[in-house]
């Protein structure tokens, strides 16, 4: 399941004040550039049977209009009192920030090979104009340290490109959380992921916490020589799912009182699971057979080993 954008993600806190954007002329600008140069053509089959030239900014326009339900995109410009109509340009220098980010992601979403290549740009703008926003797949999250913003975009990017789909979606949903306020949904989607990675990587649907663990342990994928790291490798694992579980986290009935999980609790597991997942993900892909070229690449590399030079 796809998360809303991020204007209805954070719609309570954007609504309440509790959440403020500050996005300064410059850094609209660039990244108003970086759409640009990222830009491509797209064809929309009409009824007539023909194909609709486009691109993706223009795309994005329409996207945005849809998600809410506007005619048309407007903002203010500069020394004007009443909203104007606009286009998607005029919209990302001048358009309210939240807004903004609902169509980065929009934008960023309709992107193939180039989608980690915009991604890094775009979050590299943040980190010039010193903002605490990540883009990652497709979904701009607020981070509190440039470690969690690595590990969080690594994470997800191993999840994303080798068949790990449900255990991404559940590690975006936890940084969602984490990033809405939501601390035992925090928790609790974050060690979702962890044993979706798991479940993945020993080809298993169903198994529980306790012996999918053990499973994992004895898989045979972490190299022996790692036996000391094993020994413990076990109890670091059991701690994220006590954490999720215990009395006062997301896991079990919270008794009379509200139990409260607080964000230094959360942003641990959420950094705990993501460091077990790159770890976990990078060691599957090296104890996986060589990838084949397909025969006709094959039979061209033999011709070449002939070719005398």
């Amino acid at each position: 399941m796809n998360l809303p954008i991020f204007s209805k993600r954070h719609r309570e806190r954007l609504n309440s004040g509790e959440l403020s954007i500050n996005l300064d002329r410059p850094t609209k600008q660039r990244i108003l550039y970086a759409m640009q140069n990222f830009n491509q053509t797209t064809w929309h089959a009409e009824t007539s049977g023909w194909a609709q030239e486009s691109d993706l900014l223009h795309d994005a326009d329409q996207m945005l209009c849809e998600e809410h339900g506007w005619s048309c995109l407007k903002c203010y410009r500069p020394r004007k009192s009443e909203m104007e109509k606009a286009d998607i340009r005029d919209f990302i220098r001048n358009g309210a920030p939240h807004h903004i980010f609902d169509a980065i992601e929009l934008y960023s979403s309709e992107l193939s090979e180039t989608r980690y290549r915009f991604q890094e740009e775009l979050n590299n703008i943040f980190t010039d104009s010193r903002l605490p926003w990540r883009l990652s797949d497709n979904v701009i999250f607020q981070v509190d340290s440039k470690y969690m913003a690595e590990v969080l975009a690594c994470a997800s990017q191993l999840l994303d490109t080798n068949g790990f789909e449900g255990a991404r979606q559940e590690f975006q949903q936890a940084r969602s959380h984490f990033d809405s306020g939501d601390y035992k949904g925090t928790l609790h989607h974050a060690n979702l992921a962890l044993e979706s990675t798991m479940k993945k990587i020993l080809g298993i649907e169903k198994e529980r916490p306790g012996k999918l663990i053990r499973r994992m342990i004895d898989s045979g994928i972490i190299p022996s020589y790692y036996n000391e790291f094993l020994d413990n490798f076990e109890q670091m694992l059991r701690t994220v799912n006590i954490a999720r579980n215990d009395e006062k986290g997301a896991g079990h009935g919270q008794g009379a009182q509200i139990a409260e999980v607080p964000p230094h609790l959360a942003e641990l597991v959420l950094n705990f699971c993501g460091s077990l997942i790159i770890f976990l993900v990078k060691y599957h892909i090296d104890s996986l057979p060589p990838r084949k070229p397909p025969a006709g690449e094959e039979a061209s590399l033999e011709e070449d080993d002939e070719i005398p030079f």
